[in-house]
């Protein structure tokens, strides 16, 4: 009843608990050698030198968490990567544009930062704040 069939791609033979020692399955561990063959899980290579920011990461805790399915399906057809890429840029984007122009209709006279820092300060937040909800509902939980 100790008998465990490995299925693994490297090999196909039985083994017992005894026979493996602890140190070959760290080492198979270590080295990814256990890898199912009908499984294929390699990275996404979608633009792998962007780093993605804060709303990318806010994007896949809501698929996560509230659109499974869809975090599932991107997942396994590989556009999962591709599509926190493109919310975060997309996101990033679209909060630029929009404190901009929050601050060319009601603009912050620049005088405030020497004279009333809190004041500015507080203005700055505020339209950072409207900003980020309106980038949220558009983009992040959707």
């Amino acid at each position: 009843m100790d008998k465990k069939t490995n299925y693994s791609v490297a090999r196909v033979e039985t083994y017992t608990k005894t026979s493996i020692t602890k140190a070959e399955r760290h080492n198979e561990r270590k080295n990814k050698s256990y890898s199912n063959m009908n499984v294929d899980l390699e990275k996404e290579n979608y633009e792998e030198d962007y780093i993605i920011g804060k709303y990318g990461h806010l994007r896949l805790e809501y698929l996560k968490n509230h659109k499974k399915a869809e975090y599932i399906i991107m997942f396994m057809d590989k556009t999962l990567r591709k599509h926190i890429v493109e919310t975060d840029k997309q996101a990033k984007r679209r909060f630029e544009i929009l404190m901009k122009q929050m601050l060319e209709k009601n603009p912050i006279d620049e005088n405030f930062k020497n004279t009333d820092p809190l004041k500015w300060t507080g203005l700055m937040n505020n339209y950072k704040y409207i900003s980020e909800k309106i980038v949220f509902n558009e983009f992040i939980y959707v």
